[in-house]
């Protein structure tokens, strides 16, 4: 409800600090959800829409974005050692 309404109702989706590892999210739509703080090694994100996605602090160790839409998502703090994204798009993107 939320991204139908454009944040006009509803709520973004939360996984905050969540033990997501090796999660497959491929070709979700995830836009504006806020992952910060979560475990995320190994988790699949391939063609998923992430636009806006809050990524802080979140341990992205060897996950997968590929041709993922990753227009002004926040990767402040996370750390993406070994993260793979072939083809993903990036423009406005917070990795401080």
């Amino acid at each position: 409800q939320w991204i139908a309404s454009q944040g006009a109702s509803g709520e973004r989706a939360q996984f905050r600090a969540a033990d997501l590892t090796g999660q497959n999210f491929g070709s979700c739509d995830l836009r504006a959800a806020d992952f910060s703080g979560a475990k995320l090694a190994g988790a699949i994100f391939d063609d998923a829409q992430l636009m806006f996605t809050v990524f802080a602090g979140a341990d992205l160790r060897g996950a997968r974005f590929d041709h993922a839409g990753l227009n002004g998502v926040d990767l402040s703090g996370a750390n993406l050692s070994g993260a793979r994204l072939r083809g993903a798009q990036f423009l406005g993107v917070d990795i401080y």
